[in-house]
């Protein structure tokens, strides 16, 4: 990963979900690209996957997805 790429990955001083919902985009089901704007679920896992990496583990998450 080239270091100005580094440089923008969240740290532990800057709130996450900020950064996520600036740079992380997504494509709705009417194909328009829109700014994530992460739900509860989400956040929750988020929360898990931040409290890992302050406990300096690996961040490991199995998300098992449900079929529309």
């Amino acid at each position: 990963m080239p270091t100005e790429e580094l440089a923008e990955l969240p740290s532990l001083q800057v709130h996450s979900t900020e950064w996520m919902g600036n740079r992380l985009k997504i494509i709705t089901k009417t194909k328009e690209m829109i700014y994530l704007v992460p739900n509860q679920a989400q956040l929750r896992v988020f929360a898990i996957m931040e409290a890992q990496h302050a406990a300096g583990l690996p961040m490991r998450v199995i998300v098992l997805k449900s079929r529309r």
